[in-house]
């Protein structure tokens, strides 16, 4: 199986500028209406859902990993919050989705293991000692 080493250039082993130090020991404050995708420094305007999911393709080309669209990953995360236990309402709103009905119609089948086992739990509660 080939390596799953990213390639590095010479920028990687550049020594961080004076105004990088700074920055990073004095952070500034964040305010929370901003975007983390951004091309903006202020993060006032997010980047274009275009933009986003060809960037996503470019470096995924760069790296050579598998040919997975950026809503994969989206579902991969719904999906990991579900089977490790997350509760619904709370999935919704990272996804954001205004109403829990929306995550479980999309998600449904994802739910059954969790009430396969809430329904284990009630019938041993339910169980009468030998």
């Amino acid at each position: 199986m080939a390596s799953r080493r990213l390639p590095t250039t010479h920028t990687a082993h550049r020594r961080p500028s004076r105004a990088h130090r700074d920055r990073t020991r004095h952070p500034q404050r964040v305010e929370a209406d901003r975007y983390v995708f951004s091309h903006d420094p202020n993060g006032k305007t997010p980047w274009r859902p275009d933009y986003a999911t060809l960037a996503f393709a470019r470096l995924a080309d760069q790296l050579a990993i598998a040919k997975i669209r950026l809503h994969d990953l989206r579902h991969f995360a719904a999906t990991t919050m579900l089977l490790n236990g997350i509760d619904v309402r709370t999935a919704a709103g990272r996804l954001g989705h205004a109403r829990a009905s929306t995550t479980l119609d999309i998600y449904a089948h994802y739910t059954q293991p969790a009430d396969q086992h809430a329904s284990a739990a009630l019938a041993n509660s339910l169980a009468t000692p030998s």
